[in-house]
């Protein structure tokens, strides 16, 4: 029986490195988890602030996002209503000036009453005639017709409303031309008579035939269509409606006839001066 104290001796050791291994391994795991737990912990309140940050960013941002936008719009609103106001006074600057070429207006309606080509051949040989003419427009001032301040608003008007005036201050033009050519018994027409045509065309197609019939003497009695026409213009501009693309189109083809006209104009007008 020797061998049993050793072998009690041997299981009490095994017994006790058992209950030793038990114990070492359930410390590690509690030293472990608490330094987890704690690490946990301290993950959460780094995540928590760091959160806090990031919502303080985003408030501010968002806070300046919407300054930048109020401002924007409030500038934009700002600017709109400059514009417009620019463009009422634009508008009033347009009129004003049409208004103002009235005396050339009743040169216009004088001349619409006289056989141009006829009373060109007697103003060159009779003296009288030249007197006649001289008198009934002697209370007119060629050089009283200017467009300059309507130009200074030119930016600020629709190009339709530009070239519709443009096409009127054309035909006054052509008018004064006329007449100055009778007074002065020149015996010449400077008139572009093919230009002429064209702008009918591209203001008022369908007075194409008025000219056609009765030759370009009837031209003036299109103008106080093409105030209308103008005013018209004006009533969209106020309410909105300004330069789509077929205005756009159309005015072009009018304005290029008008350069036409206008430096035809200089070349041969200014003498008369």
């Amino acid at each position: 029986m020797e061998w049993f104290p050793a072998l009690t001796s041997t299981g009490l050791l095994v017994l006790a490195m058992w209950l030793g291994r038990n114990l070492i391994t359930a410390r590690l795991t509690n030293a472990v988890r608490y330094e987890y737990d704690v690490k946990i912990e301290t993950l959460k309140s780094e995540l928590a602030a760091s959160q806090k940050i990031i919502d303080s960013e985003v408030r501010l941002r968002e806070s300046q996002t919407e300054a930048l936008r109020s401002g924007a719009l409030s500038g934009l609103a700002n600017r709109k209503g400059e514009l417009f106001k620019k463009r009422l006074d634009a508008i009033d600057q347009l009129w004003g000036t049409l208004v103002a070429l009235g005396p050339g207006k009743v040169v216009a309606i004088t001349m619409s009453s006289i056989k141009f080509e006829e009373a060109l051949k007697r103003s060159e040989r009779d003296q009288s005639t030249r007197d006649f003419f001289k008198t009934i427009s002697s209370n007119f001032d060629p050089k009283s017709i200017s467009t300059v301040d309507a130009a200074k608003v030119r930016p600020y008007v629709s190009k339709m409303a530009w070239a519709l005036f443009s096409a009127y201050s054309s035909i006054i033009g052509m008018a004064v031309l006329r007449m100055m050519v009778l007074q002065n018994g020149i015996g010449k027409d400077f008139t572009n008579k093919e230009s002429m045509i064209k702008l009918v065309e591209a203001t008022l197609p369908h007075q194409k035939k008025l000219i056609d019939d009765h030759g370009l003497d009837a031209i003036y009695y299109l103008l106080d269509e093409l105030e209308g026409k103008l005013l018209q213009e004006i009533e969209n501009m106020l309410e909105g409606e300004i330069d789509d693309r077929e205005s756009v189109k159309r005015a072009a083809g009018i304005m290029n006839v008008v350069r036409e006209i206008e430096k035809e104009s200089r070349l041969k007008g200014d003498g008369l001066l």
